[in-house]
């Protein structure tokens, strides 16, 4: 284990992630949200990470369980949809078509 995270959080070798996160009330989708919106030098790294990593996630998250990652795409692929026909119809709060 990390000298740095034991010092911070003083962890002993038996304590994991998701015990500290189920003690504090919080979710591994909390904890995502904290590093990728804190602007903290410190966690600079983690947010590297993810971004460098977030694809091997999907991969293996597509491997496991195929049928929920072909929902997650359905949900992505309309809102992105919805999104940008929005944007197109509704730019400033009324109607002004943008033609190509």
């Amino acid at each position: 284990m990390n000298s740095r995270v034991t010092k911070r959080r003083n962890i002993g070798k038996g304590v994991n992630v998701h015990d500290i996160l189920d003690e504090s009330g919080n979710s591994i989708f909390d904890l995502l949200l904290y590093i990728l919106h804190a602007r903290h030098p410190s966690l600079s790294h983690h947010r590297d990470g993810l971004q460098r990593r977030t694809h091997d996630v999907l991969d293996l998250w597509s491997e496991q369980f195929p049928a929920e990652v072909q929902i997650w795409a359905v949900k992505a692929a309309t809102e992105t949809y919805r999104a940008e026909l929005l944007q197109l119809i509704h730019p400033h709060a009324s109607f002004h078509f943008h033609g190509t």
